[in-house]
């Protein structure tokens, strides 16, 4: 059951997903996953994108906590477009707030990161804006002008 999968400290949080969301719907139970997220409208002229949080638990993908084993099943996920991720409960509301005001993704993490500790550098969230991702334009060099006579 979805409580006896749950670790201490953490609360089972649906997120509605697509085949898009869901790293192209490879997505299984078990798996390790970054959630991150965009936003369109917080500065219509600087949009931006983050990574919220890491390397949260994928407790159940479309309703269920293994793998589809049958057509049956398969057609059952079908109906059922959520992802179930293990979040610290402390983080519940931020992730809540993001996913209403935002568009998430779910980055899976390589087998040789989850082994990996993190820097408390690199768990810090840096936003990334739209404006940074190309090279600000130089400043026009100013024209001499001719002197007065």
């Amino acid at each position: 059951t979805l409580p006896s999968t749950l670790p201490a400290g953490f609360r089972a949080v649906a997120v509605g997903v697509d085949d898009v969301v869901m790293a192209g719907g490879l997505l299984q139970p078990g798996d390790l996953v970054d959630v991150v997220v965009s936003f369109q409208e917080a500065d219509r002229d600087d949009p931006a994108a983050m990574v919220l949080l890491r390397s949260l638990q994928v407790l159940a993908v479309k309703g269920a906590m293994a793998a589809a084993s049958s057509d049956q099943d398969r057609e059952a996920q079908r109906r059922n477009n959520t992802v179930v991720l293990a979040v610290p409960k402390d983080k519940v509301p931020t992730l809540l707030l993001a996913s209403e005001e935002g568009t998430l993704r779910l980055a899976v993490l390589a087998s040789e990161d989850k082994a990996a500790d993190d820097s408390d550098e690199e768990k810090k969230a840096k936003p990334v804006y739209y404006k940074d991702l190309f090279p600000s334009a130089r400043a026009p060099a100013p024209r001499a002008t001719p002197g007065q006579k």
